[in-house]
């Protein structure tokens, strides 16, 4: 059987993309970097995203922001840490919860985030879907978003734009991540290409009504 080409969502190990190139030498990644000098790779610009999320709640006047990412630390939270140290923001780390990705992840997360933090004034979620159980935690505290704490989400899934308040959110424009990655097995399997190519995507901030300034 000859495969032409091969496209993979996420990251895969060394030694899985060493059997995979045995089948096909055209392959592309789409959502981690690959460090292979002969894969391509389309992710997005996490570094700017989180940026531009953090950017935004400082200009609303946020300090005390908190962070709940997933169960596996990514470069969303290494970029939060980082991004908040340059800012001159302390880093407490009973500002960071984690969960599993999923609502109800999110729920327990913002339970323990809420249970320390009674300064708490934001919150970066790393995914839309742990939003929506933070939410559910806020409400249940008789917390109001965003006249108490200030939300800001990941993905821009298409419920974010429902929720009460709408969430604001980044958006990863996943439509091009695929055109992209389609376009790289092309010129591979059609023009023959042999350098691999590394593609970055650029994000946007979806300013909804999840966030509220303050007085500093």
């Amino acid at each position: 059987m000859i495969i032409n080409g091969i496209a993979i969502i996420g990251g895969l190990n060394n030694e899985e993309l060493s059997n995979l190139l045995t089948k096909s030498s055209n392959i592309v990644v789409l959502g981690a970097y690959v460090e292979n000098p002969v894969i391509d790779c389309v992710i997005i610009n996490m570094k700017q995203a989180v940026k531009d999320a953090i950017d935004y709640l400082f200009s609303l006047g946020h300090r005390e922001i908190g962070f709940i990412g997933g169960d596996i630390i990514d470069k969303r939270e290494y970029y939060f840490r980082k991004y908040m140290k340059e800012k001159g923001l302390p880093i407490n780390e009973n500002y960071i919860k984690r969960g599993d990705y999923t609502p109800n992840g999110g729920y327990k997360a913002a339970k323990e985030l809420l249970a320390y933090n009674v300064n708490l004034t934001a919150i970066f979620v790393v995914n839309d879907s742990m939003a929506i159980g933070v939410y559910r935690a806020l409400f249940e505290a008789s917390l109001k978003i965003p006249e108490d704490i200030s939300i800001v989400g990941f993905n821009n899934i298409s419920i974010s734009k429902f929720l009460n308040p709408p969430l604001t959110t980044i958006s990863i424009p996943i439509e091009d991540l695929v055109e992209t990655a389609i376009d790289l097995l092309l010129e591979r399997t059609e023009k023959n290409r042999k350098i691999s190519k590394k593609v970055i995507i650029a994000t946007e901030l979806i300013v909804r009504n999840g966030c509220k300034e303050i007085s500093l």
